[in-house]
């Protein structure tokens, strides 16, 4: 039998440090809530299926926040709600306008009681449930907020005890599910360390904040993939901090994890040259980066074919060696499809489905390396990201009970971690470190946390920052450890992404971001300048949030669903005069499988409501094409383009109907997989099956509105949607 094809699945948690000052509490649940609900369900396939072997990676200052809240000792706001005897109307207030934060169709609509809970704030808004809720219900929101969380845990007859009862929660059932929380919070770090003894896991080492370090040693980095970003006026490069991130980190692996960690994960996959002797003079031996980083530094592209597998798989699939002064590293690199895959798009199929796709890419992969006749296996490196399970129905166990179960019992495939697979087979190619492309897991760049207006003042302000505490000598991490705490934790990647987006994402970031920097002030005896007491400046023109979409089609609305896809103001042409008020906003996006739209209506009546048309064309494909069968078509652009594809929807209905252009400008129809949903708006599913499915294909969608057969409007050129195939 041939070698079989190395799978390694590596897996990374992290939440940012959020604190208050001086009171030390956090100011946000996400480390207390993930840490619940997820930390173990992966590590769960690897208790069913002994052959699995998984790498994953805790940032450091995530596992004290674990540890810290497992203890007791840690406490957020919405703890404090949980465990409150009665409620204040501030508190109120706050449980309103908080604890709906869950993802609504998986961990809110599963449960009577909190769905009825939401139906009511969604359609009373905070002020009408202010007036008609009494003290139970906002009981038992706070619970419900808290318990959602725990059912992914394992079974547990308490829990199921509270989830058949619905309602009536008590002081006493709130401390219960707090002791519950804390409970499975305890077991985080030594199942970890269990799995680990046991060979079924490896850990990753890390920065202890998620800090990038390429802009660390050198905030011009970020020009390397794009050399017309704007970057700040004062030049970033700090290598101390880099050794001391390092030093940091491990320093918490070692203590929780009774080990030191050969592989290292850098923040956001960044990585650059400069960083590489920092990190091998700590004892790493390898680290993982994106095959974009990849592709650069080998100034090779990663062609794929219409189903989106690699070309070129000889040179992906394969670890790279790196001299440095300080000894040399490995360096393995992501399969960058695949990984997004996971993360974005398998949540809107069936476990099964996703999990038949997945080992049909990597038979794909398989073959070409049998068909390479070499003893060397091949290793695939997965690496989703952090949270990514929230999109899917049961937070992902179906999917990771699956998936383990296909890639153990498939004789071809053998699951590794990568020090394993290092130990056995040496990276044979090198590059050089110089050579080694500056860049991130996000197109080989930096541009999410470095190039706009907010970005640059911020890393100006940490420059600032630094310079002062390099005039204190004496200030060391030994004597001062107030002042580097602050500053690592300012150095955290989650603030300079949050200030490229507007509105913020977190608007309570940027406060906490100056907070820490005037701690380092406070620490060191120093004025805290004015600079650092003023808002940071609000962006006109943000970076687009990110395009990969699984939205949870309703026709509802959610902007939950939405926030990660693009949004455009609406302009019309020609038609009835009076159409322009009838729809106001536009979102769209689109993952692996479907491409979604979104249009709000500024009425939602049926018998107002047009019929949507979505006309599709295809840049420099040759087929054939057709005008648009509406009567009274304006002879303007864009409503005179000819397209291939066209999907008629009536709303009133919620059908649509797919047609294809033939020769001689006529339309056949076919069969479409398309969903459309209507009730606040209507939401558009359209499958990349119905249209092109071919990776890399670009696509041009121009929306039209009729009377049944009678043109009425169309956006007009600056709202063409744009986008290639994923």
């Amino acid at each position: 039998m041939s070698v079989p094809l190395h799978v390694a699945l590596v897996w990374h948690h992290y939440h940012p440090v959020c604190r208050d000052f001086p009171m030390g509490r956090y100011r946000q649940p996400w480390a207390r809530l993930y840490g619940v609900k997820d930390y173990l369900n992966v590590l769960r396939p690897g208790e069913l299926y002994p052959d699995l072997r998984q790498t994953i990676n805790i940032l450091p200052s995530t596992i004290l926040q674990l540890q810290d809240y497992a203890l007791g000792t840690g406490f957020d706001p919405l703890l404090e709600l949980l465990l409150s005897p009665r409620f204040t109307d501030r508190q109120k207030r706050f449980a309103l306008e908080n604890c709906f934060s869950a993802h609504p169709a998986h961990l809110i609509f599963p449960y009577p009681r909190y769905q009825e809970l939401w139906e009511q704030h969604y359609y009373w808004g905070t002020e009408g449930c202010l007036e008609r809720w009494q003290e139970q219900d906002y009981s038992d929101l706070v619970a419900w907020h808290n318990l959602c969380w725990l059912t992914t845990a394992l079974p547990d007859r308490q829990v199921e005890t509270w989830l058949e009862r619905g309602r009536g929660f008590s002081l006493s059932d709130r401390q219960f599910i707090y002791a519950k929380q804390r409970q499975i919070l305890g077991q985080v770090i030594p199942k970890h360390r269990q799995m680990q003894d046991q060979g079924k896991i490896e850990l990753l080492g890390s920065t202890y904040t998620h800090a990038l370090l390429p802009l660390l040693w050198d905030t011009q980095a970020g020009k390397a993939a794009h050399p017309q970003l704007l970057t700040p006026g004062a030049k970033v490069r700090w290598e101390g901090d880099i050794g001391g991130q390092l030093q940091r980190g491990r320093q918490i692996y070692e203590q929780h994890f009774y080990r030191s960690p050969r592989g290292f994960w850098a923040a956001e996959q960044a990585v650059s040259p400069g960083i590489l002797c920092p990190i091998a003079k700590q004892g790493y031996g390898w680290l993982i980066a994106d095959e974009s980083i990849l592709g650069w530094s080998l100034g090779h592209y990663f062609w794929r074919d219409a189903q989106g597998n690699v070309l070129s798989p000889q040179l992906l699939y394969q670890p790279y060696r790196l001299e440095t002064n300080q000894g040399e590293l490995a360096i393995v690199f992501r399969d960058q499809r695949l990984s997004d895959l996971i993360r974005y798009s398998y949540p809107t199929l069936s476990a099964q489905a996703a999990c038949q796709d997945f080992i049909d890419h990597l038979k794909v992969i398989y073959r070409a390396q049998q068909r390479q006749r070499s003893d060397r296996p091949w290793l695939v490196t997965i690496s989703p990201g952090e949270n990514c399970w929230d999109a899917y129905p049961d937070q992902g166990r179906e999917f990771l009970t699956l998936l383990g179960y296909c890639l153990t019992q498939a004789p071809w495939i053998k699951t590794t971690t990568i020090t394993d697979f290092l130990e056995r087979y040496p990276p044979q190619e090198r590059i050089p470190p110089h050579q080694l492309h500056s860049g991130s897991w996000v197109e080989a760049g930096f541009t999410p946390w470095i190039g706009t207006m907010a970005q640059n003042r911020a890393w100006e302000l940490l420059q600032g920052t630094r310079q002062l505490l390099s005039q204190h000598p004496e200030a060391t991490p030994t004597n001062n450890p107030e002042a580097w705490e602050h500053l690592y934790e300012a150095e955290n990647s989650c603030w300079f992404l949050c200030f490229g987006q507007q509105p913020c994402p977190e608007p309570e970031f940027d406060a906490l971001f100056r907070e820490h920097l005037q701690a380092v002030y406070r620490a060191v005896n120093e004025s805290i300048p004015l600079s650092l007491l003023y808002p940071l400046p609000r962006e006109k023109n943000p970076h687009p949030c990110h395009r990969y979409l699984a939205p949870v089609l309703d026709g509802l609305g959610n902007d939950y669903y939405w926030r990660s896809g693009y949004q455009r103001d609406i302009n019309i042409i020609s038609g009835d005069p009076t159409h322009h008020v009838t729809l106001k906003k536009l979102w769209y996006g689109y993952n692996h499988f479907y491409f979604y739209l979104r249009l709000d209506f500024v009425s939602t009546e049926l018998a107002k409501l047009p019929h949507v048309h979505l006309c599709f064309f295809y840049p420099g494909r040759i087929h054939f094409i057709s005008p648009i069968p509406l009567h009274h078509v304006p002879d303007v652009a864009p409503a005179n383009y000819l397209f291939h594809h066209h999907l008629a929807i009536v709303p009133q209905a919620t059908q649509a109907t797919l047609w294809q252009a033939v020769p001689f400008h006529q339309w056949q129809r076919r069969e479409t997989g398309a969903i459309v949903k209507l009730q606040n708006c209507l939401e558009i599913g359209v499958p990349w099956a119905d249209l092109i499915p071919e990776t890399g294909v670009s696509l041009r969608c121009v929306i039209f509105f009729s009377q049944d057969v009678t043109f009425q409007t169309c956006l007009d050129q600056k709202g063409i949607i744009s986008v290639e195939v994923p």
